[in-house]
């Protein structure tokens, strides 16, 4: 806490000492002590401030202000964060298992490494390549928006996430963990998925068309409806497949 007492608080609307009292309070909900209270930061703005390693499990953060934040580390699972602002905030590392993500604005944000497992994303984020290739677009999926959102999703554990309706063009994925995430009618056209761990992730009706899962682990996952025109599932486990809701007659099981 001390080093938050040390911070210039120049775009924060909420005091140091609110904060740090907050924070105090809330510690003290998480170990279940008498005298506390889990934080309610909600609409508040904490833009531009160091808070690498909090612990804001189960804290309310609606609305709130976290633009540019350093976030390193931090557990922020089972957060409310929706409608969040995220832009430019540094999230490598952070725990955002099990935590409402929907509506938050997560451009620029780095997420490489965070743990986004059970993590509600839906409906409609749209994951794109950004142009140097390194970095991956989120924005909320409209047909009308033209605003690019970088963030990176290197290593990424998406287990469990909830991504129907999504569309994740062009992105590379690689390293990602989407094992149990629901990706119905999920768009993944032309996106790197190389040996991603896919297992019991459901993909009924997605368009996997020309996704590169070379390697990739598709055991358990629902197939039904799927797309895989011109995919390439070269060294793929596809555990069992029935041919009857899944047709791979135009997939490329060879490399070549």
């Amino acid at each position: 806490m001390a080093r938050l007492r040390q911070l210039a608080f120049k775009e924060i609307e909420m005091t140091p000492d609110a904060l740090v009292r907050a924070l105090e309070f809330h510690s003290r909900f998480l170990e279940g002590l008498r005298d506390s209270a889990r934080a309610n930061l909600a609409m508040e703005s904490l833009a531009g401030l160091d808070l690498s390693n909090v612990d804001l499990r189960e804290a309310k953060l609606t609305g709130t202000n976290l633009s540019r934040c350093v976030l390193r580390s931090a557990n922020l699972s089972k957060c409310d964060l929706f409608a969040a602002d995220l832009s430019g905030a540094d999230l490598k590392h952070a725990n955002l298992s099990e935590s409402d993500l929907r509506g938050a604005y997560l451009r620029g944000a780095d997420l490489s490494y965070a743990n986004m497992k059970n993590a509600d994303l839906r409906d409609g984020f749209l994951l794109t390549q950004d142009e140097d290739e390194k970095s991956i677009i989120i924005q909320k999926y409209n047909r009308d928006n033209t605003n690019e959102s970088r963030a990176g999703l290197n290593g990424a554990n998406l287990s469990g996430s909830r991504l129907g309706q999504s569309a994740i063009n062009q992105a590379d994925l690689t390293g990602a963990i989407l094992t149990c995430a629901d990706l119905t009618n999920a768009r993944l056209c032309d996106s790197k998925l190389a040996g991603v761990d896919l297992t019991n992730a459901n993909l009924t009706s997605a368009d996997l068309s020309r996704v590169n899962l070379v390697g990739a682990n598709l055991s358990g996952a629902n197939l039904s409806g799927a797309n895989f025109e011109d995919a390439e599932l070269a060294g793929a486990n596809l555990g069992e497949i029935d041919s009857e809701k899944v047709d791979l007659s135009n997939a490329k099981m060879t490399r070549g």
